[in-house]
């Protein structure tokens, strides 16, 4: 199953993606796609994720 998250940059992305990864096999996710049009939100989340 694919899942997008529209508004993927916000804040909450890490939580969620977070929770995703404990549940992905048994919700058979197997892609994940996140979608923001806001560049600073971008920033923010690539900082964030570089911190993992």
């Amino acid at each position: 199953m694919k899942i997008t998250v529209i508004g993927g940059a916000g804040v909450r992305t890490v939580i969620f993606i977070n929770g995703l990864l404990d549940r992905y096999k048994k919700l058979n996710i197997d892609e994940v796609v996140l979608y923001d049009t806001d560049r600073e939100n971008w920033r923010s989340l690539a900082v964030c994720a570089a911190m993992l």
